[in-house]
């Protein structure tokens, strides 16, 4: 499965905090937001995949 469908896959799974941390960096920083929302995800994505 390609990086792209598993995020989307994850999407509606997404908990609370991880929100609250992506409006935060929203809020304060919008030069490599992209970028952090990728390693947000990406580490939140790996972390499930352990379990």
């Amino acid at each position: 499965m390609a990086e792209t469908e598993k995020m989307i896959a994850l999407r509606s799974e997404i908990p609370e905090s991880l929100h609250i941390k992506l409006k935060s960096y929203c809020a304060l920083d919008q030069t490599n937001i992209k970028q952090k929302i990728a390693e947000l995800v990406k580490g939140y994505v790996d972390e499930k995949e352990k379990k």
